[in-house]
Formats: C-alpha cells, structure tokens, sequence
C-alpha cells in the first residue's frame, strides 16, 4: 500500500461578520446639582454642561448685521432717506425760529403772546422722534403742531410786531414745514415693518434743501 505524505487540509470555521456602527455625536445631559435651602430639604437643580445661549445670540445678532447692510433701498426710498436726514437737522432749526419768535413778541410788548411761543418748544422734539424712527403717524403729528406754529407767529406779528422779522421767522418755519410734509408724503405709503427696517439701516444720505 503506497504511503501519502501530503499535508493533512485543516478546515477551519469563518469569522463572523463584522458590522461598523458610527455613533451619532449627542448632547450630553445635564448634570444634576445639589442646593440647599433653608428647609433643610435639598433641591437638584439640572445645569447643562455645555451652555450655548451667548454664542446664539451673537449669531443672531451677526445675522441682522448681515441683512441690514444688504437691504436693498429703491430710488424712492434713498429721497425718503435724504428728507429724513434733512427733517433731523431742521428741527434744531426749528427751535431757534422758536426762540426768535419768542424774543421778538417780548420786546414789542407782548410778553403774553411771546409766553405762549414756548410751549412750541416741543415740536422739534416730535419731528426728530418722527423722522429718527421714521414714523407716519408722529410726523403727520408734527405737521399739525408746525400748522399751528405758523398760524400763531401770524397773529404776533399782527398784533405785536412793528418790524418784518417775525414775517421772516414766518418764512422759516413754513420752509420747515415743507420739508417736513415731503418726508411724510414719501413715508405715508410705506409698510412699517419696511419703514423700521429703513431707520435701522446705515446708509450715506445727502441734505435735502426743498
């Protein structure tokens, strides 16, 4: 009988498969935390391990920088910016045709009259107020109270006046008030979730005279 001397064939068994399995990155929970109160009985409090409310926050606020510096602004509303502007710086105007008004009623002999003048110290408060937040309705406001500032200049200076100043302090605040009704002329229309966008946004404005 002939003799083999090959080698024996080893039949091993096969691995089993192997699965990956790549975790999901979690939150970790918050970790539980003990106070004392003055009842004796402890409280846990759950404060979180990784707290992102300021970074949010400023990328929210980085957001609305964002938007504010890409909102596109129309030809009417670049003019509605410019009288906005221009109703800002006039309203520092109006405080001295005020005083003027006031000065001039005193030394003709109506201290009455030229007492009365002051409470229009107000107005220029309402226009800044108006044409700062770009406001329809406190505009149209500042109109009115410019209306009766005129109408009251009017009849000082044909009661008490002898010279023209107060005609040219008339002449004055009837510029203003054109100006004014321009502003709300072109701010009327508008939206005021467009008109808020419009006062927060920065952009180069030129001083308009008419």
């Amino acid at each position: 009988m002939p003799l083999d001397f090959t080698r024996p064939t080893l039949h091993l068994p096969r691995p089993p498969p192997v699965t990956v399995v790549v975790a999901e990155a979690t939150v970790a929970p918050p970790v539980a935390e003990a106070t004392a109160v003055e009842g004796g009985a402890p409280i846990a409090v759950a404060v979180p391990v990784d707290d992102d409310g300021g970074e949010a926050f400023e990328c929210e606020r980085a957001v609305a920088h964002l938007r504010m510096q890409t909102l596109q602004v129309s030809a009417r509303e670049q003019k509605l910016l410019n009288y906005r502007k221009s109703v800002t710086v006039y309203c520092i105007l109006d405080i001295l045709v005020t005083l003027f008004a006031w000065r001039s009623g005193a030394g003709h002999g109506g201290r009455w009259w030229a007492r009365f003048c002051l409470v229009f110290l107000g107005n220029p408060l309402v226009g800044y107020a108006g044409a700062k937040t770009l406001n329809a309705s406190i505009m149209a406001c500042y109109l009115w109270l410019c209306s009766l500032k005129e109408i009251y200049i009017l009849v000082l200076f044909a009661l008490h006046a002898t010279g023209s100043f107060l005609f040219f302090v008339f002449v004055v605040q009837l510029w203003i008030t054109t100006v004014s009704y321009k502003l709300w002329r072109l701010l009327a229309p508008v939206e005021p979730s467009r008109a808020r966008a419009l006062a927060g946004h920065r952009r180069r404005t030129a001083l308009v005279l008419f």
